[in-house]
């Protein structure tokens, strides 16, 4: 069930702000992820579509991560 009595609106100015967060590759992933989430809330999407928003987010960083400490642990220089 959707609740019409939460809201949130973005002018403009606020939303292109968002967009560009999300779309610097020098942003924090975790500031990524919440601007995604106030994007998604701002257009009206439904707690399910954010919620599998932030997961892919939270996935793609736990990605990374492992990426990263299996590169670090099988350095030559070992």
């Amino acid at each position: 069930m959707r609740r019409s009595d939460i809201c949130l609106y973005l002018g403009h100015a606020d939303r292109v702000v968002f967009q560009a967060l999300i779309a610097n590759r020098k942003t924090p992933r975790k500031l990524v992820w919440r601007a995604g989430i106030v994007l998604a809330t701002a257009d009206g999407r439904g707690t399910f579509e954010i919620m599998r928003r932030a997961a892919r987010f939270a996935s793609r960083q736990a990605v990374l991560q492992t990426d990263m400490a299996h590169s670090i642990g099988s350095s030559p220089a070992e």
